[in-house]
């Protein structure tokens, strides 16, 4: 249990915040018809490749392996219906499926 609380504080304090700088940029930004700033992009993007360059090697070091993961959640319903009530907004954007 310990284990999970360390990378739950990792994750709250370094993932979430250069993930929400991200999504901010490219998502929200666009989406309120904000040019995008490509100096903060490729910031956190290199940041964002630093954290998860730790993420591999600790999922390494554990034998965690997250395909089947995430085959099991592509499947579930759930899932599918994020993906489905996400496809006006995606499409509106010009994003590709």
């Amino acid at each position: 249990m310990a284990i999970i609380s360390t990378w739950m504080e990792v994750e709250s304090q370094k993932f979430s915040d250069v993930a929400s700088k991200l999504s901010h940029e490219l998502v929200m930004g666009p989406a309120s018809r904000k040019p995008i700033n490509d100096d903060v992009v490729r910031e956190n993007e290199k940041k964002l490749g630093k954290i998860l360059d730790v993420y591999e090697v600790k999922l390494k070091e554990s034998k965690l392996r997250l395909s089947p993961w995430r085959t099991e959640i592509l499947v579930r319903v759930a899932w599918e219906k994020v993906v489905e009530l996400q496809a006006p907004f995606l499409a509106s954007m010009g994003a590709n499926n």
